[in-house]
Parts: structure tokens; C-alpha cells; sequence
């Protein structure tokens, strides 16, 4: 799992933290319209690179390296990249992911959609591998809006001098919720550098220009809610975070959080979690290899976080309802199998929350989400029908189970503990359940 648009997140920016947040975010975030290599405009982005480096409080090692592209070139870049940092195995179980959850649809090609957002208005970025900022040469002067993109991606180039940005996401790159936080500051850090930088060095009219930016973004606008909220989540929570590290110890404060960055995407969200050290509850998940035999084949085990189990609910409910349903949430642990014979997928989820009341609020906001997937089609049938091994291990505070063409799907609270299995085999239902059940 990997990483725009909710009222829920736009209503924590407010002023022109807002406004340039939700400029930056319709045109695909952080990247810019570079003018061609003109002396003027070599010179103009020197400017740039220096000032950045000022306001930022973070010197600079060494020269940023530029590379003026086409952009055929650079769409031919953000498909090389793309492939090879996401290997077919990778693909394989980000799409089975997804499926399984119910993001997407059965068969609807993921990478293609996420390539064709990605490079929807891509005009540049900075690549922490070569440590080369990217530019197209497809205009002769440098916008405001340019300018100030400009300046966020080179304050990549400043952290990735100082913090080591490979190093940062490749620690974390097996972790879905792991790897979105830091994501979250890398992002919120820029964005929130190139706020304060179109405040500094543009002026009130320059700044509104960039602010109007075209926004015209329909691959984004077709895009599912997981593709939009995950592109657009760093950039927009991102910099609401790290705004509130800046206001209690200005750029010295976001510093040490580099040194200590955030864990979880619930951190992003409820910043005051990042400051009590409040961690995520590590969950231990059984061998369900064992329990549903040699012809399921393990695709992945991850952490889903606050966040995409809000995105889950919101797709399916309302934001309201996320919100209130997630807020509480404290950890959890999944794994997905898939069955080679004939594409059938089975899903076992361990989720951990604040309270049992939090529990009880996930277990019914989960309700709705397998109601509004499967529509009109489901069923309703006793748990002990589906899944006899739940009762006899012992009476969970409540149990639910449905079934809608191949799908079957069991969900079961205990204490603060709420778990969900999802087969497209209904025999494979009671072992995973049985297993998943013991082990809380």
C-alpha cells in the first residue's frame, strides 16, 4: 500500500495556508513549469536555490543539480521509476490490496490510473536517487506559481543534504502506514517552506497569480478516493503537522522531528499523539498459512493506519462517518492470500482501538461499507453458518457475517479488539476466522 479531495481535510488549513495547499494539490503537488535554460533563467533559479536554502535554515552541502527534460522524457522517467521501484510481485499485491478491501473493483488497472495522475500536469521533481532536480523546458519565463513550486523542490534537495531521503523511505518502505507519515513530513516541510516562501519574495499580486494556477486535473478526477486522498494527504495534513511543530519552536522544532520522525498516520492527523510519544499497539498476527492451507499463497502483511481505514469508510459512508469511526483507532495488523487456481482472494484484519466504544463505532461504520459495496445483492445469513468456528471458541460482544456472490465476510468485536475476514471461498471462512479469533 502506497500513497485529493475532502472537506474534512481542507477544513484544518485555514487563510492562506488553505489556499496554497489546495492550489498546490489540484495541480498535482510540488511540481513546477521551469523555463527553458536561459542564462536569465539559470541565473533566476540560483536566486531560487539560495533563498530557499535561507529560509529553510538548512545550508547548503552542495550545489542542487539540474536536468532540463522534454516532457516525453520526463513522462519516460515517471514510467521507469514507477516500474522500478514497484517490481510485478509489487503490483501484484498493491492491486490485490485493493481488491480485497473493496477500494477498487475487481480487475480495474491500478498502475495505469496511478501512472496517468502522476504524470497528469507533472512538471518537474527532485529525485533523492540521483540527487537531480528534473525540470520541463516548455516555457521561456518562470511563473510565480513556478517560482514557488521550484522553491519546494529544491527544499527537497536541501533535506535530502541533510536527512538522507532514500535512506528515510527506503527504512520504511514495507510499512504502508510507516511509509506514509514520513511521507507526511517530508511533503508538509516543503509545502510548508513554499508558503512562507511566496509570502517572502512575491508579492501580493504574484502571490494571488499563483494561487489561480490551473487546476484542470480529469485523470486525478476519475481517479478512486484511495489514489486521491493518499496523492493529496502529505501535502495537505502534511503541512498542517508540520505547522504545528513550526509554531512551537519555529524551523529548529521541524529539524529534531526529522531526527525523530513521525510513525503512523494517525500521528499526522492528531499532531498531539506525535507529541506524547502515543506509539500505534503492535499486533502479532497467527500463522493463517497454516490454517488455510499450501493453496493460498501469502501476497502481503501490513499496517492499513487511521488514515486509509478512514478513506475505506468515507468511500463507502460519509466523511462524517470516517471520522468519527477512525478517530479512535489504536493499531492493526492484515494479511491477504490469494488462491492461484482461480484469483480468489481471502483477507484476515486485526484492529485495535482506544476504547471499546471506538470499537463499537468501527464495527458499525464497517457495517455500512460492506452494505454500500455489495449493494443490493447481500445477504445476511447467521454467523454460524459461514463461520461455525467463531461460536465455539468463545461468545465475541458481537458478530456479523454476509455474503454477496463469491464474497463472504465476517466481522466480530471483542473488548477494544474488532476483526474482519473477507473470502472469495466461504470454506476458507471458518479456519481464518477460527485462527485470527484465537489469537487475541
Amino acid at each position: 500500500m502506497r500513497r485529493l479531495n475532502s472537506p474534512r481535510l481542507r477544513a484544518r488549513l485555514t487563510g492562506t495556508l488553505f489556499l496554497v495547499v489546495l492550489a498546490i494539490a489540484t495541480a498535482v503537488p510540488g511540481l513546477a513549469r521551469p523555463a527553458a535554460q536561459t542564462a536569465a533563467t539559470q541565473a533566476q533559479l540560483d536566486t531560487i536555490e539560495a533563498q530557499t536554502s535561507r529560509l529553510r535554515e538548512l545550508e547548503r552541502l552542495a550545489p542542487i543539480e539540474r536536468e532540463f527534460v522534454t516532457r516525453e522524457e520526463l513522462r519516460a522517467h515517471l514510467v521507469e521509476d514507477l516500474y522500478e521501484e514497484n517490481p510485478p510481485e509489487e503490483i501484484e499485491k498493491y492491486q490485490a490490496v485493493l481488491e480485497a478491501f473493496g477500494y477498487i473493483e475487481p480487475g480495474y488497472d491500478v498502475l495505469a490510473v496511478a501512472l496517468d495522475v502522476y504524470a497528469e500536469g507533472t512538471l518537474g521533481y527532485y529525485d533523492p536517487r540521483d540527487k537531480k532536480l528534473r525540470l520541463v523546458t516548455d516555457a521561456e519565463t518562470l511563473s510565480p506559481g513556478d517560482v514557488i513550486t521550484l522553491s519546494h523542490e529544491m527544499t527537497h534537495g536541501l533535506q535530502d543534504q541533510h536527512y538522507d531521503l532514500r535512506t528515510g523511505h527506503d527504512a520504511r518502505q514495507d510499512e504502508n502506514d510507516q511509509s506514509t507519515a514520513y511521507t507526511a513530513l517530508v511533503e508538509g516541510d516543503a509545502t510548508l517552506e513554499m508558503i512562507q516562501y511566496g509570502q517572502r519574495y512575491l508579492s501580493p499580486a504574484e502571490f494571488r497569480e499563483a494561487l489561480a494556477s490551473d487546476s484542470d486535473s480529469p485523470a486525478f478526477d476519475a481517479a478512486p478516493l484511495i489514489i486521491q486522498r493518499e496523492l493529496i494527504f502529505p501535502y495537505v495534513d502534511g503541512a498542517a503537522f508540520v505547522a504545528q511543530l513550526y509554531g512551537l519552536g519555529g524551523w529548529s522544532a521541524v529539524n529534531a522531528a526529522w531526527l525523530d520522525p513521525p510513525t503512523s498516520s494517525e500521528q499526522i492527523l492528531h499532531p498531539e499523539k506525535y507529541f506524547v510519544h502515543e506509539e500505534p499497539v503492535q499486533i502479532s498476527l497467527p500463522d493463517l498459512q497454516s490454517a488455510v492451507g499450501p493453496t493460498w499463497r501469502k501476497l502481503d502483511e501490513n499496517t492499513l493506519g487511521e488514515l486509509d481505514w478512514n478513506i475505506l469508510i468515507e468511500q463507502y459512508a460519509s466523511g462524517r462517518v470516517a471520522d468519527e469511526a477512525t478517530e479512535g483507532w489504536g493499531g492493526d495488523r492484515f494479511q491477504v492470500f490469494k488462491r492461484d487456481s482461480d484469483g480468489a482472494l481471502l483477507l484476515a484484519a486485526h484492529t485495535v482501538w482506544d476504547t471499546e466504544r471506538d470499537a463499537r463505532e468501527f464495527y458499525d461504520a464497517y457495517q455500512r461499507v460492506v452494505q454500500g459495496r455489495y449493494g443490493s445483492s447481500l445477504q445476511t445469513p447467521p454467523v454460524g453458518s459461514v463461520a461455525p468456528a467463531l461460536g465455539s471458541i468463545s461468545a465475541p460482544d458481537q458478530a456479523w457475517a454476509a455474503q454477496a456472490g463469491r464474497d463472504t465476510q465476517v466481522l466480530a468485536q471483542s473488548g477494544q479488539d474488532v476483526f474482519i475476514v473477507i473470502s472469495g471461498d466461504p470454506a476458507a471462512v471458518a479456519p481464518a476466522t477460527a485462527s485470527l479469533w484465537a489469537s487475541r
